[in-house]
């Protein structure tokens, strides 16, 4: 994961200096077609993660696939009439999600809540720093889709809550994994990435940056590789061949 991450910095300074070079409008469909793909595609593969653990693979499958479609409908309905609560749900299970994956290293010896609570702040602290450096934007997507007005200094002080609870954590992890510790220094110069990301870009193609480069290729390349053994090119296409449908389903 370490070679991946090296590659991310690469490719994440490469995509800040483009910034001067393209349009805000080209930034955006850049940043929704990798995202539409390579973002989507890590999602909806989970399915095949989950029926590739239980013994009854058929029926897993198509049990997991109904599952699948009847939460796509229900958060629709539910955005619908109550956007608010989606738009919070979505945050927390997202902040939860890019902790979970960020840090899959952790021991399992662990305490369950900690681990959870560290890797829920971790991904929230992520979407905090983003927030907040493109407060005014992200105040507008909000008002846009709950009509609730937030004012800018919340995200800020979102950041300083989530970002203090985030320490307390931490010293919990690091007092019971020396693998965390080995690695904090590192951590925390990927956060400085993050916020320098954040901060030289818009709200979308900064939030592209990282879930792309630093969430999502990492995803699929540890599915890859638990899948299928490897992470050559004949190992994506069966990949990509398997999710193919999911992927299609969700762009729907």
């Amino acid at each position: 994961m370490q070679n991946v991450h090296k590659y991310a910095i690469i490719c994440t300074f490469f995509g800040l200096w483009l910034v001067p070079f393209i349009s805000a409008e080209f930034q955006v469909i850049v940043a929704f077609f990798f995202i539409f793909t390579f973002g989507i595609l890590h999602g909806t593969n989970d399915l095949l993660l989950i029926s590739a653990i239980n013994e009854n693979d058929v029926v897993s499958y198509y049990r997991i696939l109904i599952n699948y479609l009847l939460v796509i409908i229900a958060t629709v309905i539910v955005l619908k009439y109550f956007p608010l609560v989606t738009l919070l749900l979505f945050i927390s299970f997202s902040a939860y999600h890019f902790g979970e994956q960020h840090f899959d290293y952790l021991e399992t010896h662990l305490n369950k809540f900690f681990v959870f609570g560290f890797q829920f702040l971790y991904g929230l602290f992520v979407l905090a720093m983003l927030f907040y450096a493109n407060a005014s934007e992200v105040s507008t997507v909000i008002s846009d889709i709950t009509a609730v007005s937030i004012n800018q200094l919340f995200f800020y002080n979102l950041m300083f809550i989530v970002g203090f609870l985030l320490v307390i954590f931490s010293v919990y992890i690091g007092s019971k994994s020396s693998s965390f510790l080995t690695k904090i220094i590192v951590e925390l110069f990927y956060l400085l990435i993050f916020l320098i990301i954040f901060k030289s870009t818009t709200l979308i193609w900064g939030f592209a940056l990282y879930f792309i480069l630093w969430h999502s290729i990492p995803s699929m390349l540890s599915q890859i590789d638990f899948l299928y053994g490897a992470n050559d090119k004949k190992s994506f296409f069966k990949y990509f061949k398997a999710g193919v449908l999911f992927w299609f389903v969700s762009m729907l």
